[in-house]
């Protein structure tokens, strides 16, 4: 349930730009962390030891939509999920533009392997 800010759908922080999503640019340590390069370098390489593995997670969630879609869109249409403005928090680039699983599935690996990418790329440029 917190994943929010994590990935694209928190208010209209749907960039994938920057260190930190928008709503949390009140994390004081995460200010100070940044500036270290021995932080920097230590993130660097634990991403690089996720890599395999967080690349393996988005082709099975990939896989998966097909599998899931036609449960996961009739959950949503009983629920009036899809085309509006379902939760505050939630961006309305998503709720709103988004009518389908598939959709979802979609959006959320693009946004998530460019924020995998956009985060290595700034990290690296700080150094």
């Amino acid at each position: 349930w917190d994943f929010d800010f994590g990935f694209g759908t928190y208010g209209s922080a749907i960039s994938n730009d920057g260190l930190i999503s928008q709503g949390s640019q009140n994390c004081t340590w995460f200010a100070s962390l940044i500036t270290r390069s021995w932080f920097r370098t230590l993130v660097l390489e634990r991403m690089a030891e996720l890599d395999s593995s967080f690349n393996t997670m988005l082709a099975e969630l990939d896989a998966k939509k097909t599998e899931l879609g036609a449960a996961a869109d009739k959950n949503a249409y009983f629920w009036n999920m899809y085309g509006r403005q379902y939760h505050g928090y939630v961006s309305a680039q998503v709720s709103t533009k988004l009518t389908t699983y598939t959709e979802h599935i979609d959006f959320l690996i693009n946004w998530t392997t460019g924020r995998w990418s956009n985060l290595k790329k700034q990290l690296l440029n700080l150094g």
